[in-house]
């Protein structure tokens, strides 16, 4: 990953260059993809990944973003393969190249991601990726419309809730009018089941003031619960959401997850006890998965 070159290196990139400026991008691909390789097996892998990493460059300046990815993976894998750490010129490497795919590239991001995403976790001392990727994976997955993967990695990243509340302001508008108002309370009761209740009451506020924009009527059961809800955590009060729980247990009783999900939310922030039953088992595991899995 350093700057600087020599000669020999000059000419391989000379030759390079010359083929990207020709359009021959798949024989430049398969040049980058053989010389790193042939770099690698003479131990000379910062050499190897400075040559991709200019490949990249040079495939996304051509808008050649699936050769880029391309050699993003092959990149990706070299850190995998010496198990070189996730620290934080490693990240700002995948920043870097991130910025240079646009949004009608997503697809051919999402793979080099993904790849970064399965390093990161790999030599993570808790198997856990770095939030920064998790939100490159959110934000590039909310352009691709895919809703249900963007939710799972804006949680496990840290702010960003503005984003985080456009795209579930977008989700909602795709679904039915009656449902609406589930999606922002669902969506918050799990950023408070991460234990983050900052970005979890910031969200709530984003997603409300966009919600009620196109809203008559600007008051549900659920909403007025989550409300009180955020207020009765700083309390940590477990009085308080006793009583909050009975008052709307009928409201939160349209899914019986969102009843599990307050129920944790009381013992994470209010001491309430759990109750011990296999379908709460089952379902905490599936909550625990989607900070776990990709």
């Amino acid at each position: 990953m350093t700057n600087k070159t020599n000669p020999q290196f000059s000419k391989i990139l000379e030759k390079l260059n010359s083929k990207v400026e020709n359009g021959e991008y798949y024989e430049a691909q398969q040049l980058y993809t053989t010389l790193s390789l042939r770099m690698q097996k003479r131990g000379k892998t910062n050499e190897a990944i400075q040559l991709l990493s200019r490949g990249i460059h040079t495939m996304a300046t051509h808008e050649q973003y699936e050769s880029a990815s391309f050699l993003g993976v092959s990149m990706i894998n070299i850190f995998t393969e010496l198990k070189i750490a996730a620290n934080e010129q490693t990240i700002m490497v995948i920043e870097k190249f991130a910025q240079e795919f646009p949004k009608s590239a997503s697809k051919s991001l999402i793979t080099f991601l993904k790849t970064a995403l399965s390093w990161n976790k790999a030599v993570s001392q808790n198997q856990q990726a770095d939030p920064k990727i998790e939100y490159l994976m959110a934000k590039t997955y909310y352009n691709l419309e895919d809703f249900s993967k963007s939710k799972i990695h804006f949680l496990r990243s840290n702010g960003h809730t503005e984003e985080f509340a456009k795209m579930v302001y977008d989700w909602i508008k795709k679904g039915q009018s009656w449902e609406r108002d589930f999606f922002i309370v669902r969506t918050v009761l799990e950023l408070l089941n991460a234990k983050k209740e900052r970005d979890a009451g910031s969200l709530f506020q984003k997603l409300v003031g966009l919600y009620f924009k196109d809203q008559e009527n600007t008051h549900t059961p659920l909403l007025n619960f989550l409300s009180f809800l955020l207020i009765t955590i700083k309390k940590k009060s477990t009085i308080l959401f006793e009583t909050l729980f009975e008052n709307y247990k009928d409201a939160l009783s349209r899914d019986p997850e969102l009843l599990i999900l307050v129920k944790k939310v009381g013992a994470i922030y209010c001491g309430v006890k759990l109750e011990s039953n296999n379908s709460f088992d089952i379902f905490n595991g599936v909550v625990s998965s989607l900070f776990k899995n990709n």
